[in-house]
C-alpha cells in the first residue's frame, strides 16, 4: 500500500558552517568522497543522487533536509521542527 503522503526521497542535507570548503574537505577525507564547489560559499559531497551541502553560516550544524516528492500536497512546503527545516520540492 502506498504511503498517503506519496513518495518522498532525500535529495540533500544542508549544514550551515563557518568554513564550508574546509568542512567539506574534512568530511570528504573521512568518507572518501570528492568535494565539489557549486557556488559562492557552498561546497558539496555527492553520494549517488544525494548530497551533503555545506553553506556559509555561524550555526555549525545541520539546518535543512531537502526532499523531492511526487505529492502535490507536499511540494513547495517547508516543515520546521525546532531549528531545522524539512523542505519538499
Amino acid at each position: 500500500q502506498a504511503h498517503p503522503a506519496g513518495n518522498a526521497v532525500i535529495a540533500s542535507a544542508v549544514f550551515r558552517v563557518s568554513d564550508p570548503a574546509a568542512t567539506a574537505k574534512h568530511w570528504g577525507e573521512l568518507f572518501g568522497l570528492p568535494v565539489t564547489e557549486s557556488g559562492v560559499n557552498i561546497s558539496s559531497l555527492a553520494i549517488g543522487d544525494q548530497s551533503f551541502d555545506f553553506v556559509q553560516g555561524d550555526e555549525n550544524q545541520l539546518k535543512q533536509v531537502l526532499f523531492t516528492t511526487d505529492s502535490p500536497a507536499l511540494k513547495g512546503k517547508t516543515i520546521r521542527v525546532g531549528e531545522g527545516e524539512y523542505v519538499f520540492a
